[in-house]
């Protein structure tokens, strides 16, 4: 799709990292924070308390599902993309 609009030299390189939510331990804390920010967030502004409340605790358990020695860790992938014009 870019060669085709005019960039050259285009190189794709996907990054496979470790998505940390904060340490082994925090699962609760780390799931309050989540459900506050970005879409997740957004999504629970119009919900009830009680609903809520249930969306951090299954947030919670999925942490502690992912709970390691080095904290809360998924897996997760980036692409770095690169062209000239």
């Amino acid at each position: 799709m870019l060669s085709g609009t005019g960039f050259r030299d285009v190189e794709i390189i996907r990054r496979d990292i470790p998505l940390r939510y904060g340490a082994r331990g925090a699962e609760r804390e780390a799931a309050e924070h989540i459900a506050s920010i970005g879409g997740v967030g957004r999504l629970l502004a119009s919900v009830d308390a009680a609903g809520k409340a249930a969306a951090v605790e299954a947030i919670r358990r999925l942490f502690e599902d992912h709970a390691t020695a080095e904290g809360i860790v998924f897996e997760s992938s980036t692409w770095l993309v690169s062209a000239t014009q």
